[in-house]
C-alpha cells in the first residue's frame, strides 16, 4: 500500500456514527476544540462526492446523487 505524499504513514480517521440529530456534529466539533492535532469533519455526503468513481466500486448502472423522489397514494377506506 502506498501512503499520501508528505505524510509518514496511515491517515488517522474518527469516525462518529449515529441517528439524525444525535449529536455528531457537535461532538466533531467539540473533538476539533480538544483535540492537539488539526482534524478536518466532512460530512459522508460531502466524503463520496469526492471520491473517484474508480474507488466507489458501484455497479455500472448505479448513480451518486439525491435519490428521486417517489409519491405515495393512500386509498380511502
Amino acid at each position: 500500500m502506498r501512503w499520501p505524499v508528505g505524510s509518514d504513514g496511515p491517515i488517522e480517521v474518527i469516525v462518529l456514527n449515529g441517528a439524525s440529530s444525535s449529536g455528531k456534529t457537535t461532538l466533531a466539533a467539540s473533538l476539533q476544540d480538544v483535540l492537539e492535532e488539526s482534524w478536518l469533519v466532512f460530512g459522508i455526503d460531502t466524503l463520496i462526492s469526492a471520491l473517484p468513481l474508480a474507488l466507489l466500486e458501484i455497479h455500472d448502472d448505479a448513480t451518486i446523487g439525491a435519490r428521486p423522489r417517489t409519491t405515495c397514494s393512500a386509498r380511502a377506506a
